[in-house]
């Protein structure tokens, strides 16, 4: 008889054990809407490189605005774009780490960094084509890092 309350007292232990070290999946620290809802809004020009060179002074009142239309996608207008990337049209996120741009015929995958507490986005994407325009060169080809600021 002390033998089988021995082996049940074994087998509860056994099975509570491993019930207790059953446990759900944590959510990860920032889950896509977290991080839409630091994304939406207006960001604001603070620096601009082309390949490593600051040109930032090319970029005065630039401007992102994100519009959120559905949980990762909506709407954005670029001010003072300066042909270096379009100005406005349709994005959808892609994880929290990229964003797709379109305007209807034109696509462009963003990179984006955003600091932890949402204040500081770093926007960065590649431009394959200098744009002329009058005589003028409007975009210049190159790797275009934006740092911007919470407005």
């Amino acid at each position: 008889m002390r033998n089988i309350l021995n082996l049940i007292s074994i087998i509860f232990i056994g099975t509570l054990f491993i019930f207790t070290s059953c446990g759900g999946e944590d959510e990860p620290d920032d889950p896509a809407g977290t991080f839409a809802e630091k994304l939406k809004g207006t960001w604001q020009l603070n620096n601009v490189t082309l390949d490593n060179s600051d040109v930032t002074n090319d970029f005065t009142g630039f401007a992102v605005n994100f519009v959120f239309q559905g949980e990762n996608q909506g709407s954005f207008t670029i001010a003072n774009a300066n042909s270096a990337i379009m100005s406005e049209g349709n994005f959808s996120l892609i994880g929290t780490s990229s964003v797709n741009l379109s305007n209807g015929g034109e696509n462009i995958e963003v990179n984006l960094s955003l600091s932890e507490d949402g204040t500081v986005l770093v926007f960065s994407f590649r431009n394959d084509e200098t744009t002329f325009a009058e005589g003028r060169i409007l975009g210049l080809e190159g790797d275009y890092v934006f740092e911007l600021d919470k407005q």
